[in-house]
């Protein structure tokens, strides 16, 4: 187990005079049936580990483990003054319980044999006195191995540890599912069924009836390497169909995003000329005037034109919204970028002019000089606005809003 290991059990100083000397050989048990060895040495339970149990926030957890551990043997050898069951069975038992609390406390179950992961003291002690009642079932070390892709076992005893099944697990870590590549002819093999003489490796993937070899565990070394490239995989092709780009419900949206943008391209630039030839930007505050006569009564139509990327298909503070066929065709339009500086040789690329953007907002009904239509392209209906009246050069474009309640609330008070 290693001096360094055996070292920090010696040095480990609770925070209580209490030496909890059952929690020690619990650390020391749960080492020596670690399936993770190297060099020969277990390195599941490290002398890091050992030293976070000095802690004050573990010394309640300590305390309780080691009077579960006092409570446990004292239960064990009733058993076998009585005759109840075999000493080496009861002593299986206790074994497999002490190494469950030191991996509980170290918080490393996970990497057991048993790989089970208890959560709590309380657990750990039910299945002690399952155990028992079961007459050590799950320790018993003659249990026939079990198959699949994900193996379970039960914690091991001493006498194991000269199986060389055991050996290789420890040593190689060999486990159930693990890809091997045989020297000779460079085939990969997975690793499907152990008992003590043999290992079983099926061959991986194969087009054909795969390839079965049964090898003696001395032999594993010699005659395969553990594989560490990758294996090819063919997926099914219902579940490529779910994300196909055709079926892909984001790339809809986005082609129908990309569809309203032109739609909305193509209806600005054909009321353009009006935006160009009657009005002119304010900044400062934001809004656009009349500069120019001649705007009769709903000659003005204003599109909502925006940047493809200030499309979405949801959002919760887009007021601007598209609508189609159903509810869930809506889009929210956002405003594009403005211009922020009074000096133009600061303007960005990415800001932009549209009229309808720039319209401001009034709460008296007879200022307002703007209403809000629509407009139908394709399966779209989109809100533009519309001049309420004819307009004569300095008119501000405004559009009536109605006075929120806390507005009222305020006139009310004057």
């Amino acid at each position: 187990m290693g001096e360094t290991f055996i070292q920090a059990i010696v040095d480990l100083q609770f925070k209580t005079s209490a030496k909890l000397q059952l929690l020690r050989a619990s650390l020391v048990a749960a080492n020596l049936v670690a399936p993770k060895v190297v060099d020969g040495i277990a390195r599941l339970v490290t002398p890091t580990d050992v030293a976070s149990l000095k802690s004050k926030d573990k010394l309640i957890l300590c305390t309780a483990a080691e009077s579960f551990l006092g409570e446990a043997w004292d239960t064990i050898n009733d058993q076998i003054a009585v005759a109840a069951m075999p000493e080496q069975k009861a002593h299986c038992i206790f074994g497999a319980a002490s190494s469950r609390i030191a991996l509980f406390l170290v918080k490393k179950q996970k990497q057991s044999y048993e790989s089970v992961e208890y959560d709590s003291i309380k657990a750990i002690k039910t299945k002690f006195f399952d155990d028992l009642a079961e007459g050590g079932a799950d320790c018993d070390a003659t249990k026939p191995q079990a198959s699949g892709s994900k193996h379970e076992e039960a914690q091991i005893s001493l006498r194991d540890v000269s199986s060389p099944m055991r050996i290789a697990q420890q040593e190689d870590g060999v486990e159930f599912g693990k890809l091997y590549k045989e020297k000779a002819t460079g085939i990969v093999f997975q690793v499907t069924g152990m008992c003590d003489a043999l290992v079983t490796l099926t061959e991986k993937d194969s087009e054909s009836e795969p390839a079965v070899r049964l090898t003696a565990w001395d032999a594993m070394k010699r005659e395969f390497a553990i594989f560490k490239g990758r294996i090819q995989t063919t997926y099914d092709c219902d579940d490529v169909e779910k994300f196909a780009f055709r079926n892909n419900v984001g790339m809809k949206k986005d082609v129908e995003r990309a569809q309203i943008f032109i739609e909305l391209m193509q209806a600005g630039q054909a009321w353009a000329h009006l935006e160009a030839s009657y009005l002119e930007y304010c900044h400062g505050p934001t809004e656009v005037r009349v500069k120019a006569p001649g705007l009769q009564k709903g000659n003005l139509k204003l599109i909502p034109v925006t940047d493809l990327y200030k499309i979405h298909a949801r959002s919760l503070t887009c007021r601007t919204v598209l609508t189609g066929e159903t509810q869930q065709d809506a889009y929210y339009l956002e405003a594009p970028n403005r211009v922020r500086d009074n000096d133009v040789s600061k303007w960005k690329r990415e800001s932009i002019f549209a009229a309808y953007w720039w319209v401001s907002k009034t709460n008296s009904e007879k200022d307002a000089t703007m209403k809000i239509s629509t407009m139908k392209i394709g399966t779209f209906k989109f809100p533009i606005l519309e001049n309420t009246r004819a307009l004569k050069v300095g008119d501000k474009l405004q559009v009536y809003q109605p006075p929120s309640a806390m507005q009222l609330a305020k006139k009310a008070r004057r």
